[in-house]
């Protein structure tokens, strides 16, 4: 890779993929130059600006990403990867409606983005309040991925924001039992809660509590379950 690197110099392939090998040996600022040089070769080559964007996420510099993103939206408007990327980086800094504007702006483009429904139901019921709008992207998601353990969570999850609990703790369970993540349990632990079974909801609380360290969603579960 190294020899066509220095065989093509304007090419903007090859740096990107010495970027990802770089990184994949852990060799992160050299991967960042290397992504960088092959993003700013005329800016066409959307993933090398993927890329370095989602290194600046992961190591906190979240202005260089949102910088990054902005540019690769600019030069491509339609890329979806790079709406959600910047969606999930509005959510990280806690610019909700600016997050699901990123989210339905993909939706529009592409009815059939099911990550873009999931995440756009998911932050308009957990963040806007808005719960019966959300239901009808988070049905439309799980009719174009019914076995996703994320978007089980998360039709389960906009039921329980409506208040119909039995239907929520079907789904929550159903996401759980397809991957047990912390949060989908502690979703399942207040579900439980909600219809009576205070047993398997202090059990469930009780084993995320022992597995994980300072969980912010934990809060909401600990107040209303009370372990």
């Amino acid at each position: 890779v190294q020899g066509y690197v220095a065989r093509f110099p304007k090419a903007a392939a090859p740096r990107y993929l010495m970027g990802e090998m770089l990184l994949a040996k852990g060799r992160t600022e050299e991967a960042r130059t290397a992504l960088a040089e092959a993003w700013g070769m005329g800016r066409r080559y959307v993933q090398a600006g993927l890329t370095l964007a989602n290194l600046d996420v992961q190591q906190g510099r979240l202005d260089a990403a949102r910088q990054t993103l902005d540019e690769v939206i600019a030069a491509r408007p339609s890329s979806a990867d790079a709406l959600l990327m910047l969606g999930a980086l509005e959510e990280k800094q806690q610019r909700f409606l600016e997050a699901a504007k990123r989210y339905r702006s993909v939706v529009e483009m592409d009815s059939t983005n099911a990550q873009a429904l999931n995440d756009l139901a998911y932050v308009m019921a957990e963040r806007l309040n808005q719960a019966d709008e959300a239901l009808q992207f988070a049905d439309r998601a799980e009719e174009l991925s019914p076995h996703s353990g994320m978007v089980k969570d998360t039709v389960g999850w906009v039921l329980y924001r409506k208040g119909l609990y039995p239907q929520a703790l079907e789904r929550l369970k159903q996401a759980v039992a397809l991957e047990a993540t912390p949060i989908r349990q502690l979703h399942l632990a207040m579900a439980y809660h909600r219809v009576g079974e205070q047993g398997r909801s202090k059990e469930l609380l009780q084993l995320v509590l022992k597995n994980t360290n300072g969980l912010p969603e934990a809060r909401e579960a600990v107040e209303l379950i009370k372990p």
